[in-house]
């Protein structure tokens, strides 16, 4: 629920950015054939900003580092 939740704020902030959205964020609405595997067409900086948020949950709880990896 935490990655949802934070995952929803930080796409909601790329499109109220400026910038972000038309630097960023605009890879991932260039796509016009729409499916599951395209969605995950973005931006470096994206993809690395949505990876992050999925790892605050686990280290908030202390998971291992070899948790983290997998």
């Amino acid at each position: 629920m935490l990655d949802n939740f934070l995952y929803y704020w930080v796409h909601r902030y790329m499109h109220e950015n400026k910038w972000l959205f038309r630097n960023v964020h605009s890879v991932h609405h260039r796509v016009r054939h729409t499916c599951g595997v395209i969605g995950n067409c973005m931006h470096w900086l994206e993809y690395t900003l949505t990876a992050a948020v999925t790892l605050i949950g686990p280290i908030l709880l202390g998971a291992h580092i070899y948790v983290l990896w997998l």
